[in-house]
């Protein structure tokens, strides 16, 4: 028989009998939803407050554990992680039907709703806590003579409490910085300059800081100005600045042409709707080609001085 036709029926020989004798692999599909997205409360010292979810999964079943997780502002982001230490004074309850140690089972298609109580006491400070009400699903076990990919996936809803006796929440919202993201700085009669290649975008970078007790909104407009007075505006989309952090909103401005622009960043916030401003400027140039160009020029300048040496 000639080997290259025994090879193939081989080949074919062994790839049957691992179909015929494998064990069929189960991959879990995960769609989850928990509702409300966000709860946000304004609320006394002493009080009581009950929340009412809805679970929904849309899926494969999955069974899974509800728990609630203190959050907190990252330093270098602002955005909220899950905190080590839990809110002070605040007593978070679990539903008396799906406590939060007991796995919960959900067939696909089904809802179910449950509750969390918190009670906070008389002596809680008055200030922003954040939550995390987290549904985490758990491995699947796996059937006889099957193998499964269990994927482990979860939901978040996110609870945010305003804790105030007379209803006033303090927002100390302002812009610390505006800046561009650049190699290149260049200062010329007593400015400064980002310089930015003409075929790369405009990376600006604003940092905004909320020194207050509690979080608030900000959302404002950069306006890009030339030396001609033409203007274009970009808007800086709402941001949530939570409560003593500080949170970096980046914005790209598509590449310009060569010259010299100014960028004045408006931010609106705080509890009165206070207007920040701050300007910056920005030194658009071919710098590729300049940079091709002076090394073509020291090139140039060597062979020169070579032959006028050789001869």
């Amino acid at each position: 028989m000639n080997k290259a036709l025994f090879s193939s029926l081989i080949i074919v020989f062994l790839t049957l009998l691992i179909i015929l004798t494998g064990r069929p692999v189960l991959a879990q599909s995960v769609s989850l939803t928990l509702k409300p997205a966000v709860y946000e409360f304004l609320i006394q010292p002493g009080k009581t407050i009950i929340l009412q979810y809805q679970l929904s999964n849309l899926d494969d079943p999955v069974n899974g554990l509800i728990t609630v997780k203190p959050l907190a502002p990252q330093a270098a982001t602002g955005d909220l992680q899950i905190a080590s230490e839990t809110g002070a004074n605040i007593a978070i309850i679990g539903d008396s039907r799906l406590p939060f140690e007991k796995p919960v089972i959900l067939t696909k298609g089904e809802t179910i709703t449950f509750q969390i109580t918190l009670q906070l006491a008389d002596q809680v400070k008055e200030k922003d806590y954040y939550y995390g009400v987290i549904f985490q699903t758990q491995p699947q076990p796996a059937r006889e003579g099957t193998a499964t990919i269990n994927v482990r996936a979860a939901t978040t809803s996110l609870l945010v409490l305003h804790v105030t006796r007379t209803g006033d929440l303090e927002k100390n919202i302002h812009l610390a910085s505006v800046d561009i993201k650049s190699n290149f700085k260049l200062k010329l009669l007593g400015k400064n300059y980002a310089v930015v290649d003409v075929f790369a975008p405009i990376p600006l970078v604003l940092t905004v800081q909320n020194a207050g007790k509690n979080a608030g909104p900000v959302h404002g407009a950069v306006e890009l100005s030339t030396w001609f007075r033409q203007k274009q505006s970009y808007a800086i989309s709402s941001e949530t600045i939570y409560a003593d952090s500080q949170k970096t909103l980046n914005l790209i401005i598509p590449p310009r042409l060569p010259g010299l622009y100014r960028i004045d960043a408006r931010l609106v916030g705080g509890k009165t709707g206070s207007v920040e401003q701050s300007t910056v400027s920005v030194l658009v140039l071919p710098l590729k080609l300049l940079i091709f160009l002076s090394a073509g020029f020291v090139i140039g300048l060597a062979v020169f001085f070579y032959f006028l040496h050789t001869n």
